[in-house]
């Protein structure tokens, strides 16, 4: 059974973007990526990591220089890249939702369902682009305010034969992120998907971070959800259509 972790970010009220973001593994690979994450988290003495502290100096890393700072980050790339089967990351922007979508869904994390169930549909892409016959494991982050939509999208995917065929769903679970390694390396492509996508639409145009070139040199599934998909895949009430495995609009 392989297993997919995937943590969010955006989803803030005011967020350019919101977006949903992970990686699957294989069990052996997952063993494997948490013993070298545990000794580089012990070299730096630090409990556990979080990009956006890692980025901005805060907490653990509160009088850190960059380049240490750098350094780790850049380690902990290599173990993603070393042990991940594939990164899986989606993401739209509220506003765009909401034209598709009613006030009561957005306002209950619509745009985070939206994009929790279109990385499920990016591993079913995998999985039929490779033809794996086994079962997922799936994964999300315990104590989020939005954890029980994604409990919900969840056993709404569970119960409908095509969509759990689709994805190989075995189960869900809900860890802690401070606990959970492979749901900090999710929390480095999150942050770094939504502040790659910050950067584009917001008021400051940046470019690409190195960082995230070098994590996107291991294959991802990506897509960023625009107004003509979300026109072709979501219906007036705001839910995916029950054949959106088949509309998905990933690159590899």
């Amino acid at each position: 059974m392989m297993q997919a972790y995937f943590d969010e970010s955006g989803t803030h009220r005011g967020a350019p973007v919101t977006c949903v973001a992970g990686y699957l593994f294989t069990a052996d690979q997952c063993l494997r990526f948490e013993t070298e994450w545990k000794q580089a988290l012990d070299d730096y003495a630090i409990p556990h990591f979080h990009m956006a502290d890692c980025a901005n100096g805060g907490k653990f890393f509160r009088g850190w220089p960059i380049s240490r700072r750098d350094e780790l980050e850049r380690r902990l790339i290599g173990i993603i890249k070393r042990r991940a089967t594939i990164g899986v990351v989606a993401s739209v922007r509220p506003e765009d939702h909401a034209n598709f979508s009613t006030p009561e869904l957005v306002g209950r994390g619509g745009s985070y369902v939206l994009c929790l169930l279109w990385c499920v549909a990016g591993v079913a892409a995998w999985v039929a682009k490779h033809g794996y016959s086994g079962k997922i494991a799936y994964f999300f982050e315990s104590g989020h305010q939005l954890a029980s939509r994604a409990d919900q999208a969840m056993q709404w995917l569970s119960k409908r034969p095509v969509l759990r065929d689709g994805s190989r769903y075995r189960a869900h679970s809900f860890v802690s992120k401070e606990l959970s390694l492979p749901v900090q390396a999710a929390d480095i492509l999150a942050w770094q998907w939504y502040k790659d996508w910050s950067n584009r639409v917001g008021a400051k145009r940046r470019p690409r971070r190195l960082d995230l070139s070098a994590l996107l040199s291991l294959p991802h599934m990506s897509s960023h959800l625009t107004t003509q998909h979300l026109e072709a895949m979501v219906t007036d009430a705001g839910q995916p259509r029950p054949d959106f495995f088949r509309r998905f609009d990933f690159v590899e």
